[in-house]
């Protein structure tokens, strides 16, 4: 008969906090440290400390944060114990880091670990993550190594972008760190085993259905086909489902010969996932210094937890006093009526002129929308097949992309 396992119950990011520090501790202990609870723990800071090289060969000459490592940190990789830096006081005190502790080697710190952990929120807390990193270099001349830790799919593209950014633990490097923990046969690690059963039922087995799902898809399957494999799965992993269809439709590619960058943000309140491409060049400052700048943002939204087809729409973004990142809702708008009725006509004008753009030769469906945020939503027929899809997206994209970017140039000139 199986055990009770606590982290049936225990399944907030808090309760992965505790499990964390909990499993770090095993390093800060002679009694603990050939446990295989600490070889676990080394294991995961080896790959942590290995992940700030890295991070230093994108950072070093762009972020004063970044320090290098000493050589022998490296390669005395077998030798590292912890100090854990804040007593229980403290931590009540100053509540900014889920986990945080000195990285020791022959008894002399060397480094500090700084993570925040997530299960499925949003990665743009990792942006949280790089202000305490900033703030925690200024009370130590030791290397702060900023961790981001996410227990959910983090998307092929998010993932290098946040290895840019600070040293990444997710899918790969838990499930490396973990290898082998299902061989074991004694009853001795239930909370480290427990974890991992969490883990493997919560997250790695609703990653591999989903991926499985696109994968198992011939390009002559109608796009409904998809969307009805994945629903089947009594598990399943939206967010690395709408990751690996995005993927195989080529969007990466196709929109990387482009101004901008995409991103990827997960809906708030759903388990969507939107691709969003634009950058500050697709930003607008008004001639009139007194009005809000606004953006113009494409967005790629799949709906797999609702089994819809997947849309595309071109929205206009008007950007909050506190940009990037904040923009002024609906409500907001009666706030500022010289930039609301200026906004309403960025949006009549990019409506127009889309129309225009569009022709006859659209194969993709585009419909203009009166929306405070959306002006022109693009659909297809879900009874096509997937290489029509493709092929749809191949054409229309940067008919697409073009008209918008003429749009700005021309509002630009004026």
């Amino acid at each position: 008969m199986n055990r009770p396992n606590i982290f049936d119950y225990a399944t907030s990011e808090l309760s992965q906090d505790a499990f964390l520090c909990w499993l770090f501790e095993h390093l800060s202990s002679e009694e603990y440290v050939r446990s295989k609870e600490a070889n676990i723990a080394r294991k995961l800071l080896n790959s942590i400390l290995q992940g700030y090289g890295h991070l230093g060969m994108h950072d070093a000459e762009q972020n004063d944060c970044y320090r290098p490592l000493p050589v022998y940190v490296l390669t005395e990789l077998r030798t590292h114990s912890i100090r854990r830096q804040d007593t229980q006081k403290k931590r009540r005190i100053d509540k900014r880091h889920d986990v945080k502790f000195d990285v020791t080697c022959g008894g002399k710190p060397v480094a500090r670990v700084l993570i925040e952990d997530k299960t499925r929120s949003e990665e743009s807390f990792h942006k949280q993550l790089l202000r305490y990193w900033q703030d925690e270099c200024a009370t130590t001349d030791m290397p702060v190594i900023p961790v981001f830790w996410k227990t959910d799919y983090v998307c092929a593209l998010r993932r290098e972008e946040l290895q840019n950014e600070c040293v990444l633990v997710a899918q790969s490097e838990i499930e490396g760190a973990f290898a082998g923990i299902e061989e074991w046969t004694d009853n001795r690690h239930e909370i480290l085993c427990g974890w991992w059963k969490l883990y493997k039922a919560r997250y790695a087995k609703p990653i591999t259905a989903a991926v499985t799902a696109v994968d198992s898809c011939a390009p002559s399957d109608r796009v409904r086909s998809v969307f009805e494999k994945l629903q089947q799965e009594p598990e399943k992993s939206t967010a690395a489902f709408a990751d690996r269809f995005i993927q195989k439709a080529g969007l990466p590619k196709l929109l990387s010969e482009y101004h901008g960058q995409f991103s990827v943000q997960r809906g708030k309140g759903h388990s969507d996932l939107l691709w969003i491409y634009g950058s500050e060049y697709w930003t607008i400052t008004p001639p009139d210094e007194r009005l809000n700048e606004y953006a113009i943002k494409l967005q790629f939204l799949v709906q797999a937890g609702r089994s819809k087809t997947p849309q595309m729409s071109v929205k206009t973004i008007p950007l909050g006093p506190e940009r990037p990142g904040d923009y002024l809702r609906k409500g907001d708008m009666a706030a500022t009526p010289e930039f609301a009725e200026y906004y309403r006509g960025v949006q009549h004008r990019l409506r127009t002129h889309m129309e225009g753009v569009r022709g006859d030769e659209a194969k993709l469906t585009w419909r203009s929308r009166k929306h405070h945020l959306m002006t022109l939503a693009l659909s297809i027929d879900e009874s096509v097949s997937l290489q029509s899809f493709w092929e749809a997206l191949e054409h229309d994209i940067p008919m697409l992309l073009n008209g918008v970017e003429n749009f700005l140039k021309r509002e630009r000139a004026h």
